[in-house]
C-alpha cells in the first residue's frame, strides 16, 4: 500500500519527465511544495506587502507558506533579494526576506516571490495564518459543493 506522499512524489516525477507529443497543447506543471491560497475567497483576510522605501502597499493575489504573488508594477529585478513586511489585517505586520523569482508583465501585472526567511517569532504566526486560510478555503469548497447538491 502506498502512502499519499509516495503517490504525490511519483505523480510529480512522471509529470516532470512527461514529454508532450501534441504541439497545440500546453501543460503547466506545478512545482510548488505548498498549496497556493487564492485571495478571492478570503478578501477580508488578504495580506498586503510593504516594500522598502515605498509608501503604497501592494495586494497579494495568492500565497503559500513559502511564496507570494504580489500584484504591482514590479520595479525590481529577477533574483533580487529584499526585506519586506507583510501585513495581515487585524493581526499585524510580519517581516520577511524574499527573492523575486519571476515577473509577469501581462495581466495581472506583478511578481512571484519566494519567502527565504521569516524571523522565528513570526514564522509560527505565518504558519497559523496559512493553516486558517487553508481551512477556510476547504470550508468554502465544501459549502459550495453542498449548495450544488441541493440544486
Amino acid at each position: 500500500m502506498t502512502n499519499h506522499h509516495t503517490q504525490t512524489t511519483t505523480l510529480h516525477h512522471l509529470l516532470k519527465h512527461y514529454t508532450l507529443k501534441e504541439p497545440k497543447l500546453l501543460y503547466i506543471i506545478e512545482n510548488r511544495k505548498f498549496e497556493r491560497i487564492t485571495i478571492e475567497i478570503l478578501n477580508n483576510l488578504a495580506p498586503i506587502a510593504f516594500f522598502p522605501n515605498e509608501i503604497t502597499p501592494y495586494p497579494i493575489l495568492n500565497f503559500s507558506f513559502k511564496g507570494l504573488f504580489i500584484k504591482n508594477q514590479i520595479n525590481y529585478k529577477k533574483e533580487q533579494i529584499l526585506n519586506i513586511e507583510l501585513e495581515i489585517p487585524t493581526i499585524g505586520k510580519i517581516p520577511m526576506c524574499i527573492e523575486i523569482i519571476w515577473i509577469n508583465h501581462s495581466e495581472p501585472k506583478g511578481g512571484g516571490v519566494e519567502i527565504l526567511d521569516i524571523p522565528p517569532e513570526y514564522k509560527t504566526k505565518w504558519a497559523q495564518f496559512i493553516k486558517i486560510c487553508t481551512t477556510l478555503k476547504k470550508l468554502k469548497e465544501e459549502y459550495l459543493k453542498l449548495q450544488n447538491e441541493k440544486t
